[in-house]
């Protein structure tokens, strides 16, 4: 198992524990996890005047988590705060001529408010 592959092994495992630990506590939180992958289509360079004008971007590795608190809640609707964050720590680009860096790094955090109607039901919208 190569370094890249335990790490990511680890990180699994430990999204899943905290996943049933935070459940277990307490109904009013909610932690998730999401491992996936990232794909962006072929950009075209403006004014590029060689072969190939194009950036091309690789499949990163994309892993979210998702923080919720109930913060309301009757039998009709229920509001909830979440803080998900999304990581893409490898990313690789490639292009005709070296105008573009070969890979980064992508981070977003966003504050979210959630209104679900009937939550007490099996599948709530």
């Amino acid at each position: 198992m190569s370094g890249k592959q335990a790490v990511i092994a680890v990180l699994i495992m430990g999204m899943c524990f905290l996943g049933g630990s935070a459940a277990a506590q307490d109904e009013k939180n909610e932690l998730t996890g999401i491992i996936g992958r990232t794909f962006i289509s072929d950009q075209g360079i403006i004014g590029a005047n060689y072969p190939n004008p194009f950036v091309r971007s690789g499949k990163g590795l994309t892993f979210e988590v998702n923080y919720s608190r109930r913060l309301f809640a009757t039998p009709i609707f229920s509001v909830s705060g979440e803080v998900p964050a999304v990581f893409n720590l490898d990313e690789d680009l490639g292009s005709g001529s070296d105008v573009v860096p070969s890979d980064y790094k992508q981070i977003f955090v966003t504050p979210v408010v959630r209104l679900n109607l009937f939550p007490s039901t099996a599948v709530s919208p």
